[in-house]
């Protein structure tokens, strides 16, 4: 069954996940290496690994030493790699657009102020709101 947009979002947005998920981009690939990165329980990363395998976004494999229990080891497949190129896309594009529409806004006051219909008193408040309700928090 097809997930929803804001099904895959609350899959990937969740911190444990997500942290789980760049450890995994950069090449641990398992659960107690990325456990000991994140300094957290090997059971807190179990959990993640599973609902993301569950997910589709990984694969798994066993490796088989000549001595000692096999080592279940995650990495994230094409399809995950295609959702996170995605969701970074959409990242962008949306912080993109929040910028066009901030600089918009502010070339609406300067033409207001300009034009004689904002006192500067309010035009100092209103752009100093703007800049920080639209900060540069994304960077």
């Amino acid at each position: 069954m097809q997930k929803s947009a804001f099904e895959i979002l609350s899959l990937v947005s969740s911190k444990s996940k997500n942290d789980v998920l760049e450890c995994l981009n950069v090449g641990y690939t398992h659960p107690a290496d990325i456990a000991k990165k994140l300094k957290v329980t090997r059971q807190a990363v179990d959990k993640a690994l599973r609902d993301l395998f569950e997910a589709g976004i990984l694969d798994r494999s066993a490796v088989f030493p000549p001595e000692g229990r096999p080592k279940i080891l995650y990495t994230i497949n094409k399809e995950g790699r295609n959702l996170i190129r995605a969701l970074e896309e959409a990242s962008c594009n949306y912080y993109n657009e929040l910028d066009e529409r901030k600089k918009w806004e502010m070339k609406q006051l300067d033409t207001m102020l300009a034009e004689g219909r904002l006192p500067e008193e309010i035009y100092l408040r209103k752009k100093r709101q703007l800049e920080e309700a639209r900060g540069d928090e994304h960077d």
